[in-house]
C-alpha cells in the first residue's frame, strides 16, 4: 500500500494478512484505527482492493509480503504457544512438520 501519502500517514491504517490452506488462500485487510479515521480506512481498503483486482500486485509487493511471512514464521518460533500453533497447522494442512529452512 505504498505510493499514496494517505496510506502511509501514521496512525491511520495498519494491517494486512492472509492464510494458506491446502487448496485455497485467503486475502484479508484488517485495520486498527481511531474512530475518527474509520471512514478513511474503509475508503483506502476498498481503493486498494479495487487496484489489486484491476492491476494485480507488483513484484515488489509480492516480495515484501513473502519477506514478512518468513519473518513472522521465524519470530513465531520464539514463542511456545506460537510454535505449538504453527506445528498443529502444518500437521493439519500438510500432514507433516515443515522445517524453518523449508
Amino acid at each position: 500500500m505504498a505510493g499514496n501519502s494517505r496510506r502511509t500517514r501514521p496512525g491511520l491504517f495498519r494491517g494486512r494478512g492472509g492464510s494458506a490452506f491446502s487448496d485455497v488462500g485467503v486475502f484479508a485487510i484488517y485495520a486498527g484505527t481511531s474512530p475518527e479515521h474509520v471512514d478513511d480506512v474503509v475508503d483506502l481498503s476498498l481503493e486498494e482492493l479495487r487496484r489489486i483486482v484491476a492491476e494485480g500486485v507488483t513484484d515488489e509487493e509480492l516480495r515484501l509480503a513473502k519477506d514478512q511471512s518468513t519473518s513472522s514464521i521465524l519470530l513465531g518460533l520464539e514463542s511456545t504457544s506460537s510454535r505449538a500453533g504453527a506445528l498443529a497447522r502444518q500437521e493439519i494442512i500438510h500432514g507433516r512438520r515443515i522445517s524453518p529452512d523449508e
